[in-house]
C-alpha cells in the first residue's frame, strides 16, 4: 500500500512538472510568434510619414540657414560702409578712408578698410571674409552685371559717397558717382540686397 501511495505521488509530481515546462514552451512560442510578427502595412506607412516630416523640416532649416548666410553678407557689407563713412567724417585725414569688397576664384568673400597714406607709406588694411557668395550689381535702372568686387570712398564734410569703382566678371571696370546702387549677394536660390544711396551715403538691406 505504501508503495503504491508512492508511486502516485511520484506520477503526479512529474504530471505537474511536465506542464510547468509546456506552460513555459508555450510563452516562448507566443512570445517569439508576436515578434516575428513584424511590422503591419498601416505601421509601414506611419513610419514612413513621420520620415517624410522629417526630410521636409530639415531642407527647410538649411534653407533657411542659406537665406540667413546670404543676410549676412548684405549687413556685414553695410556695416563696412557705415564704419569707413564715420571714419571719413570724423577723422578728415589727408588721404581718407576707402572700403572695398573682393571675390576670388574659389566664391570667398571678403571686405576691406583700408586707411589709406601716401605713396611712400603702406596703408593700413583691416580684413573680415565674409560667406562665399557671388555678387551682382545694378547701377541706377541699368541692367544687373556680375562683378568681382567694388571700392569706395566717402566726401568728408557730406558723408556722401564720392566714388564707386567696380570690376565686372568680364574683366571691365566702370564708376558711379552718383544716383543709387543695388549690391545683390547670391548663393544658390538664396539672396540679399543691399541699397547704396549716393547723395547721402546711407543704405537699405533687404
Amino acid at each position: 500500500m505504501l508503495l503504491i501511495n508512492a508511486m502516485k505521488r511520484r506520477e503526479n509530481a512529474d504530471m505537474k512538472s511536465w506542464k510547468s515546462r509546456n506552460g513555459r514552451n508555450d510563452s516562448c512560442n507566443t512570445l517569439n510568434n508576436e515578434m516575428n510578427k513584424g511590422f503591419s502595412l498601416i505601421e509601414l506607412l506611419v513610419v514612413i510619414a513621420i520620415m517624410g516630416i522629417f526630410i521636409g523640416v530639415s531642407f527647410a532649416s538649411i534653407g533657411l540657414i542659406q537665406a540667413g548666410n546670404m543676410t549676412s553678407v548684405t549687413k556685414s557689407i553695410a556695416t563696412g560702409i557705415q564704419e569707413t563713412r564715420q571714419k571719413t567724417m570724423t577723422q578728415n585725414l589727408l588721404y581718407g578712408w576707402r572700403f572695398s569688397v573682393d571675390t576670388a576664384a574659389d566664391g570667398s568673400v571678403s571686405m576691406t578698410v583700408t586707411k589709406q597714406a601716401a605713396a611712400t607709406q603702406p596703408p593700413v588694411d583691416t580684413v573680415t571674409e565674409l560667406k562665399k557668395c557671388e555678387l551682382y550689381y545694378t547701377k541706377d535702372s541699368d541692367e544687373e552685371v556680375k562683378i568681382t568686387g567694388f571700392a569706395m570712398t566717402f566726401d568728408a564734410s557730406t558723408g556722401a559717397v564720392k566714388s564707386f569703382n567696380y570690376a565686372l566678371a568680364d574683366g571691365r571696370t566702370a564708376m558711379q558717382t552718383s544716383g543709387t546702387g543695388r549690391i545683390r549677394a547670391a548663393h544658390g536660390k538664396k539672396e540679399s540686397e543691399l541699397t547704396i544711396f549716393f547723395a547721402t551715403g546711407k543704405y537699405e538691406v533687404k
